[in-house]
């Protein structure tokens, strides 16, 4: 398997991201592209990357494969590229090895980073609900909504829909956060049923604002009582979901 993808700055923050998430990421090679997937290992949230066809500059593979790679070695590796890079990926079966090659877009010199591989575990599955909240936000103003309840040391934070409005709630003794947006204030969009309530840790909310650098918005979708669904869409066509498991209000 040989790909090059040449916006490998947007990449650094998403592979920190999945550092974040877990230590192990599986790696899916197909005919339509890339896909990582990596579960924390609380099982509280599960990372998504798709890098479809449509993303690199070239695309070769002789045939699918699955494997296991460590993602703080995928996050240190891709920490030394530059926006001058194309970075080629390079899997090589017969010795479980992965190249990871930054080239200069002006001189063509490269350099190469190798990480060994594990064999590849079974497919992790997404959660297969229907969440019927969907809303669209700046990826900065996302950040900042967990900033806040961070500062008062909340653990927690709970969404609360009604009409065309979203209120995020979190307290922790003596001190308490409230926010409320509507769609334009600031919200870009909103569509829900309403009267819709669900809780989330910070901690990891938190680990999913980290790509957030990567992307000006994000899509924020959930139901009562369930997963919340985060999705950044990478300049360069690439999607990233991030499934939140519920917590105990």
């Amino acid at each position: 398997m040989k790909a090059s993808y040449a916006n490998v700055s947007k990449l650094k923050y998403v592979a920190q991201a999945l550092a974040k998430v877990g230590d192990e990421a599986l790696v899916m090679t197909g005919a339509d592209g890339l896909v990582f997937k990596v579960l924390s290992p609380d099982k509280l949230i599960l990372a998504v990357f798709r890098m479809p066809l449509s993303s690199f500059e070239e695309y070769h593979l002789d045939e699918e494969y699955k494997f296991t790679v460590r993602t703080d070695r995928v996050s240190a590796a891709m920490k030394r590229g530059t926006r001058n890079d194309v970075l080629e990926l390079e899997y090589y079966p017969e010795t479980n090895n992965l190249r990871m090659v930054f080239r200069d877009k002006k001189t063509s010199v490269p350099r190469i980073f190798e990480i060994q591989t594990m064999p590849g575990l079974s497919d992790i599955p997404e959660p297969k609900v229907n969440l019927t909240t969907k809303i669209l936000m700046g990826a900065d103003e996302f950040k900042h909504i967990l900033s806040d309840a961070k500062a008062i040391g909340a653990n927690i934070i709970t969404l609360i829909t009604e009409a065309d409005n979203l209120t995020v709630m979190a307290s922790e003794e003596p001190f308490e956060y409230k926010g409320l947006f509507k769609r334009d204030a600031p919200l870009i969009d909103i569509d829900t049923p309403g009267n819709e309530r669900t809780s989330y840790l910070l901690a990891a909310l938190q680990a999913a604002a980290k790509p957030a650098g990567a992307a000006e918005q994000l899509a924020v979708e959930f139901s009562t009582n369930m997963p919340m669904k985060l999705i950044y869409r990478l300049p360069g066509g690439e999607d990233l979901y991030l499934w939140i498991a519920p917590a105990v209000d």
